[in-house]
């Protein structure tokens, strides 16, 4: 069975400076790539839904990236607006090619979603690609 990725570990990959737990999770907390909920529990699963969020903020907040104005291409993704809240956070990753979707049979043909509410597995971690 393959690995799922907690918070601590998908938050300590982006950050660039060495500190023990409670550090690192702080200053992502301060630097506002990372929310309450994920300060609290630093040891639970990462969702794919939840990377998209910390991966999306990280290029704002740490990388200065703006965010795309037209995000209709990600459309393509049929679970896209299964979370409204996540909705551009998924977007932004998944145009830029930063996560990839996944590729669902569907009858006679297959449909792309983002299996957002799925846990984030360390072998994806490899496919991450930061800009």
């Amino acid at each position: 069975m393959e690995d799922n990725v907690t918070i601590f570990q998908f938050v300590n990959l982006l950050n660039t400076t060495p500190a023990d737990t409670a550090c690192i999770m702080d200053s992502a907390y301060r630097q506002g790539w990372i929310e309450a909920c994920d300060l609290a529990e630093p040891g639970k699963v990462l969702r794919r839904m939840d990377a998209a969020r910390i991966l999306h903020l990280y290029m704002q907040r740490v990388l200065g990236i703006p965010d795309l104005t037209d995000i209709s291409a990600a459309g393509i993704l049929k679970d896209l607006y299964d979370c409204r809240v996540c909705v551009n956070h998924i977007a932004q990753v998944y145009l830029r090619g930063i996560m990839d979707g996944v590729m669902i049979p569907s009858g006679n043909s297959s449909v792309i979603i983002f299996a957002s509410q799925e846990p984030l597995r360390t072998s994806e971690l490899m496919n991450i690609r930061l800009p």
